[in-house]
């Protein structure tokens, strides 16, 4: 979760929970799930359910935050949270959720940012001392990452009303078009951040910041 107050989390964990546990559409099914491990850093929130049939063969848990924020990182309102565990014993797993810096033209910030996390939960979470992402057999990351789509002409009417439009068109072609200017994409195909890490498919059009007057 980002941007959500610490006195509202357990409303959350319950909603979260009464989801898994629904048999309603788009809910998981069967509801064998809970709440396993939560951690929280300001506004930014990692909940991991699991399945309850694996929780006997769960081990080493354990979960820690690195920031990044104002005063040479040592403010969290950006940074990243990190969960480790080890399943049936062979299996390392780990769960990163984070709020790199804003504004377009961050990209190596951001970068740095991504370092700092990976490095600082390297040494905080158990088992981890080779590296966050060499010690685990799959990591998964989320969360704000601040990365934007850019066409070279960002917040200006031209460029808004140009992704706006694409955003609509809502086809194949009009995505591809967007994720040739997104900026994670094209950090991560210069190898300049999150190496090695596969991006799901995109399926849904982005967001885009503009000042209210310029438009």
């Amino acid at each position: 979760l980002q941007e959500c107050k610490a006195d509202d989390l357990q409303s959350y964990i319950a909603s979260l929970e009464r989801v898994c546990g629904s048999s309603h559409p788009g809910s998981i099914a069967g509801g064998d799930y809970t709440t396993l491990a939560v951690q929280s850093m300001w506004k930014i929130h990692l909940i991991l359910i699991v399945r309850k049939s694996i929780l006997p063969h769960i081990s080493h848990l354990c979960k820690a935050v690195q920031k990044t924020g104002a005063l040479k990182n040592m403010v969290g309102n950006k940074g990243g949270i990190g969960i480790y565990m080890e399943i049936y014993g062979t299996t390392k797993v780990s769960f990163v959720t984070c709020h790199l810096a804003a504004r377009h033209e961050r990209n190596k910030k951001r970068a740095i940012d991504f370092r700092h996390i990976v490095s600082g939960l390297s040494s905080k979470l158990v088992n981890c001392n080779g590296g966050l992402l060499e010690s685990c057999d799959h990591s998964f990351w989320m969360g704000d990452l601040n990365y934007r789509v850019d066409f070279g002409q960002y917040g200006t009417t031209e460029e808004y009303n140009s992704v706006a439009w694409l955003s609509e068109a809502c086809n194949k072609y009009h995505y591809d078009k967007l994720l040739e200017n997104d900026q994670l994409r094209l950090e991560m195909m210069a190898l300049k951040t999150f190496v090695h890490f596969r991006e799901g498919d995109i399926k849904f059009p982005p967001t885009y910041r503009c000042e209210k007057e310029h438009l």
